[in-house]
């Protein structure tokens, strides 16, 4: 489902971008220079991949592997595709960049930022990460898509340009600060001491429990 999804959407995010790059001006009278979206070229879309540090290695090349199969995929496919408006063009070809973030999440903005001005993209064509708030940053700066990332905790409140599959350990924060709250008060707990893992994930998860059960009965 996940990679149907992807597919679908990056399918048609190309097919809006193509209509944005330049095109032969109607009169030589005009003056306004036509508008390309950014990684977008005659023939191809530039695409990112984004993996952030401490993902297992088996977890990593399988993602990999999978998404450069369906990039594979859509370039071997018809050379045409439909627009929306009726018109049949070329399929641009999509070039998938990887780009890999190393230490800590304070140096995750500048390393983007490198990679974003030797080759800008289109969009981030899913991820793969733990936390994600940098990255998510980013692509609201940029106004730059990022479509599905597999990630452990989506950040919260998450930009507009980003689609989540779900909200990784805040989804399970919240559901079980729903059963707690559901409980009979004879079985509610009146207060509740969590034990976390002390890295960066651990401390969202119990962040958004603590959140999640603020106003209640719940101490």
């Amino acid at each position: 489902l996940r990679c149907a999804g992807l597919t679908l959407a990056l399918s048609g995010l190309i097919a809006h971008a193509a209509d944005l790059a330049p095109r032969k001006p109607a009169a030589p009278a005009a003056t306004v220079p036509a508008r390309r979206a950014p990684g977008v070229e005659a023939d191809r879309v530039h695409l990112a991949a984004v993996i952030t540090p401490g993902i297992d290695e088996a977890r990593r090349q399988a993602w990999l592997e999978t998404l450069r199969a369906l990039v594979g995929q859509h370039n071997n496919n018809s050379n045409t595709v439909n627009r929306p408006n009726g018109r049949s063009a070329p399929q641009a070809a999509w070039q998938l960049h990887v780009w890999e973030l190393t230490g800590p999440s304070s140096g995750w903005p500048a390393q983007l930022e490198a990679q974003w001005k030797q080759q800008p993209v289109l969009a981030l064509a899913s991820g793969l990460g733990t936390l994600w708030q940098p990255v998510d940053a980013f692509c609201a700066q940029h106004k730059v898509p990022c479509w599905f990332p597999s990630v452990d905790a989506m950040p919260a409140p998450a930009g507009a340009q980003s689609l989540y599959f779900q909200a990784g350990v805040r989804l399970e924060a919240q559901v079980l600060a729903r059963h707690l709250r559901e409980l009979p008060p004879g079985r509610r707990p009146a207060k509740l001491v969590q034990f976390y893992r002390n890295d960066a994930l651990g401390a969202a998860a119990a962040q958004a429990l603590k959140e999640a059960l603020a106003g209640g009965n719940v101490e």
